[in-house]
């Protein structure tokens, strides 16, 4: 897991614009855009456990094998909308720490002056689904997944970005690549 000195910094979109898919123009993003904290309940090995990036800009995450790294970096692209999986998690129930019922990825975005959180939930037996509070809201309120979509795309992420998410054993793979790749 990651501590205090091992935090560098996040940044997270690794693009400068959105692509509106339907007619094919770009808005740009301005401000900055940044991770401040992920909370992950019963995901994976996590009981409940918070990681905090405070202002940071970019981060690497390191630590021993077997600290949480994957985990990490899995509950992230989980929580922005991926839905890619590891190998290893062949259903979204995999997500789930042995002996519950349950997990939740709660991701802290800092859009500007706006505070976006975002919680994906999974339930055995169910599909998976959204909550979202900003920065002016009370409480979290549910939301479909296509907003969330939308949402992440209006901040210029791409969680599938395979830049800007580098998971394990990808960073050779793109520091090989030839400039026409």
């Amino acid at each position: 897991m990651v501590n205090k000195e091992q935090q560098d910094e996040v940044n997270l979109a690794g693009q400068s614009r959105s692509q509106n898919k339907k007619n094919n123009t770009y808005k740009e993003q301005k401000g900055k855009i940044f991770i401040k904290k992920v909370i992950l309940e019963n995901f994976l090995s996590f009981q409940k456990d918070e990681v905090n990036f405070g202002n940071a800009k970019f981060v690497i995450i390191v630590g021993p094998n077997w600290s949480g790294k994957t985990s990490v970096f899995q509950a992230i692209k989980f929580v922005l909308g991926s839905n890619e999986r590891d190998d290893r998690y062949t259903k979204w129930s995999s997500f789930i720490r042995d002996g519950q019922n349950h997990a939740m990825v709660e991701i802290h975005i800092q859009h500007n002056e706006d505070l976006i959180q975002i919680r994906r939930f999974v339930i055995r037996g169910q599909s998976p689904f959204y909550k979202i509070k900003r920065k002016n809201d009370t409480e979290f309120r549910k939301i479909q997944a296509n907003e969330i979509q939308k949402e992440i795309m209006d901040l210029n992420i791409n969680p599938d970005n395979q830049f800007a998410f580098v998971s394990q054993g990808k960073i050779d793979s793109i520091k090989n690549l030839k400039p026409f790749e």
